[in-house]
């Protein structure tokens, strides 16, 4: 009897086994394919994510926060180009200053019978009187070349209507004539000398020039004498301009930091020298008023001819006469 009772619970227990492994096995191949009801939360499967930020190899780089963007990946600002009277200034690599740097040479009466180069260079006092006053009246501001570079640079915001007055060769006339009609009217004017003849012949002297330094007058270099530099070797380039500077500082104690290529001619070389000498910019005789700082070395600037009527220097200077 007892062996009886032993196969019957035996053989219910295998029955309810294979109940159980039944109901096990139908779960695993049912349960992935029910539909999820209403309102139940999927569970989200992990993938990757392209947006996702590589870790740094360095434990303590922070990662980007759901409201940060990473830098690598912000378009970078779109600098605005200055022209004159600009309030913005962007990084100087990218910035073009519009300034009329005008050249000017003698302030003199002509002579009896001058060549038609004299009659060129040439302005009459009174009509360069007319040329500042005008341009005092129209409003311009004038700048030296040193205000002029820290534009350039970024440095220095121009006013509306900006000037710069340069004079070529340092003829006695610009200190007779020139230096006080600036003065009347309040302005500023550069003067590129050369050194070798100062204070000889029609060449203004070292004194003149001290007083003309000691009014705000900027005295800069044009050379020891007015050669053709862009002929000569390095060392003699080298001569021309460093001993030029030299000889500025020796006698005025001023440091001379912008160079004016004599006729206008210069080559790379030419401006490597000027570069290493110290210098921080040149001007040419090519025409134009808008500047870079890359062109540092080579600043347009506004002829002034003196057989050219008053209208065509207003037009010069962007105004109408």
């Amino acid at each position: 009897m007892r062996r009886g009772i032993r196969w019957y619970v035996t053989g219910n227990l295998m029955v309810v086994g294979a109940i159980l492994g039944a109901v096990l096995f139908w779960q695993a191949v049912e349960a992935p394919h029910r539909p999820v009801e209403s309102g139940a939360e999927t569970p989200a499967t992990p993938t990757p994510d392209s947006t996702m930020p590589a870790l740094s190899a360095q434990a303590d780089s922070p990662l980007p926060t759901a409201t940060s963007t990473p830098e690598s990946t912000k378009a970078p600002p779109t600098p605005p180009t200055a022209v004159a009277g600009a309030q913005l200034v962007p990084p100087s690599s990218q910035l073009t200053v519009r300034v009329p740097i005008l050249m000017y040479h003698r302030i003199d009466r002509l002579p009896a019978n001058p060549d038609a180069l004299r009659v060129s260079l040439s302005i009459a006092p009174a009509d360069f009187d007319s040329q500042v006053h005008f341009l005092k009246e129209r409003g311009f501001t004038s700048l030296t070349l040193t205000e002029v570079y820290e534009a350039l640079q970024g440095k220095r915001t121009l006013p509306p209507k900006p000037v710069a007055l340069t004079f070529d060769d340092g003829y006695a006339d610009n200190y007779a004539n020139a230096f006080p009609i600036l003065k009347k009217y309040g302005f500023l004017g550069t003067f590129f000398v050369l050194t070798d003849v100062a204070g000889t012949g029609e060449y203004m002297s070292w004194d003149q020039l001290e007083e003309m330094a000691a009014a705000g007058m900027k005295i800069e270099v044009h050379g020891r004498a007015h050669l053709d530099v862009s002929r000569m070797t390095t060392g003699q380039v080298a001569s021309q301009v460093q001993g030029a500077r030299d000889a500025i500082r020796a006698r005025l104690g001023v440091e001379s930091r912008f160079y004016s290529y004599p006729s206008g001619k210069y080559n790379e070389s030419v401006i490597d020298v000027v570069k290493t000498s110290g210098f921080l910019a040149a001007v040419t005789v090519n025409y134009g008023s808008d500047h870079t700082l890359q062109k540092a070395f080579e600043l347009k600037r506004v002829r002034i001819d003196g057989r050219e009527s008053f209208a065509v220097f207003a037009r010069k200077v962007g105004e109408n006469p």
